[in-house]
């Protein structure tokens, strides 16, 4: 019985670290994705404020 539980919960740690590192690469990626949108949102606003300076 011992080892039984004892497996399992080495399974369950397993499927934390698992699913904690797919968490943490899923919000990298997501913070990843916001940096991409902000750059660009930027260079436009600069493309922008370039037009601007000739007038």
């Amino acid at each position: 019985m011992i080892k039984k539980t004892h497996f399992k919960s080495k399974a369950a740690i397993i499927i934390l670290n698992i699913v904690i590192k797919m968490l943490i690469g899923l919000y990298k990626l997501k913070k990843l994705t916001e940096l991409k949108l902000l750059e660009a949102q930027l260079s436009k606003k600069k493309s922008a404020l370039k037009s601007t300076d000739f007038l």
